[in-house]
């Protein structure tokens, strides 16, 4: 799942979501995509465009996980030789220490104008929720992408089976990607780098998570295609599918046949049909969510009408409860994938709104209870004397002294 995209190309995205909300673990500052994505522009920064070279050629880098081996500069047109492995080791050194006053430093000017260094401290800062505080950050793969002449075009990588989507308006251009070895989780972060003024700078930052759990996307994955009961199946792929290939801008083999395995996965669960039986409002949609306590569900909720939030809200609420009355009711069929769901967050919609994504009317989380266990009127009776007990002898020590 994308936690922050900072970028100068379109790419296709789902939704996005604030880092700071209370019940799902999912976030994108910017955007963000899932197997039924729509597309959604970013932040942009360019470069006038250079001339082409016959082909563009993406070399692998620094197999260390922390660049230690000496590489040769760049050599630039038009600008002084700049080294890569400085400029790599700095990028890793800050993200290590959560240095985000100058990791903002080394942002592409039309980045800066995009986003403020304030927002973005804050947002980087609430990984901290995810990740906790100076969590391990090591070089996974490195790239080094020449001969595109600021063509975004895929560029594939043979020694790394996989193609990476260039920067607009750079050439040459540094793909630096960092695994985060968190609390509970791993994340990467994935940076991209061109020259300015003979200086390295950022041109595109992207965070994503890539286990939930402790589970990454493959093995997400696996346990889809082994479960047999459907709606568990779309969701349990759906939520590999995110964390295995919600980076656009490296993408795997096997990518578009995961996506399609999901989608008739989707059709087959037929999920907003289920869920449309505990709301009265119309379910545009049902998709995984990753809930800090396991897996949630994201519903898709949309009004005919002007709605205040408060009104928003208590739909949400009524459909939680209403899934939350069935979910208790473990002698009845169809409940079992309930039982491993454990809230859901809400997506507000009006006709209007043709993407699936969270907008101006804001989302809404709430957590599934967990049922209260009923006290026998026999251990109630036994419980009532203990107290009374206990009273007592309180009041003959107190008589004591």
């Amino acid at each position: 799942m994308n936690l922050l995209i900072l970028s100068k190309r379109a790419v296709p995205c789902l939704w996005a979501l604030p880092l700071s909300i209370s019940f799902l673990v999912l976030s994108g500052l910017i955007c963000s995509q899932s197997a039924s994505g729509q597309a959604e522009s970013v932040v942009q920064a360019s470069e006038p465009e250079q001339v082409k070279e016959a082909t563009p050629t993406c070399k692998r880098l620094w197999r260390h996980p922390r660049i230690l081996e000496d590489q040769p500069t760049v050599q630039v047109p038009n600008a002084q030789s700049v080294s890569r492995r400085a400029f790599a080791v700095k990028v890793q050194s800050l993200l290590k220490k959560q240095n985000w006053r100058e990791f903002y430093d080394l942002f592409h000017p039309a980045l800066k104008e995009q986003m403020t260094q304030k927002r973005f401290r804050v947002r980087m800062g609430n990984l901290v929720k995810i990740y906790g505080k100076r969590p391990q950050v090591t070089n996974f793969r490195s790239w080094e992408v020449k001969g595109t002449g600021g063509d975004p075009d895929p560029v594939f990588c043979e020694n790394s089976n996989l193609h990476l989507f260039p920067t607009y308006g750079f050439d040459p251009q540094l793909s630096l990607w960092f695994q985060i070895l968190g609390n509970k989780d791993v994340g990467r972060y994935f940076v991209q780098a061109g020259v300015k003024d003979g200086e390295w700078t950022l041109t595109l930052v992207h965070v994503h998570q890539w286990t939930h759990l402790g589970i990454d996307g493959p093995k997400w994955v696996q346990l889809g295609f082994a479960e047999k009961d459907p709606i568990l199946k779309y969701l349990y792929l759906d939520l590999g599918f995110k964390l295995a290939m919600s980076n656009p801008h490296v993408v795997w083999p096997g990518r578009e046949s995961l996506k399609q395995d999901v989608l008739s996965a989707k059709k087959s669960a037929n999920l907003e049909k289920v869920v449309s039986a505990f709301s009265s409002q119309k379910i545009r949609d049902v998709s995984s969510a990753f809930s800090r306590k396991g897996l949630g569900l994201t519903v898709y909720l949309e009004f005919d009408k002007e709605t205040s939030k408060s009104g928003r809200k208590a739909a949400c609420r009524s459909l939680v409860d209403a899934m939350q009355e069935k979910r208790a009711q473990k002698e009845k069929s169809g409940v079992f994938w309930m039982q491993e769901t454990k809230g859901v967050q809400c997506v507000f919609m009006y006709p209007r709104h043709k993407e699936l994504r969270p907008n101006k009317l804001g989302t809404y989380q709430l957590s599934f209870k967990k049922p209260k266990a009923k006290v026998e009127p026999k251990a109630e009776l036994e419980d009532e004397k203990t107290k009374l007990k206990s009273k007592k002898t309180k009041q003959k020590i107190e008589k004591k002294k």
